[in-house]
């Protein structure tokens, strides 16, 4: 819906993993698709490490 002139493109091999239930963003594609942080939580990842994480609005990924 929204404009395609208004789209911001950030374009990147990446490593998927299907299991995941969201996806971790690099601190600068973040900054670079303009995305604003709305509030914060742990993460706890695979190999048993938490971390405290921003999180923002939906987003899009094309694969």
């Amino acid at each position: 819906m929204l404009n395609p002139n208004l789209w911001r493109v950030y374009e990147a091999e990446a490593l998927i993993d299907s299991g995941s239930l969201r996806t971790a963003l690099p601190a600068d594609v973040v900054e670079h698709l303009g995305l604003r942080i709305r509030s914060q939580e742990i993460a706890q990842y695979a190999a048993g490490r938490q971390e405290t994480v921003g999180l923002t609005k939906p987003v899009l990924i094309e694969i």
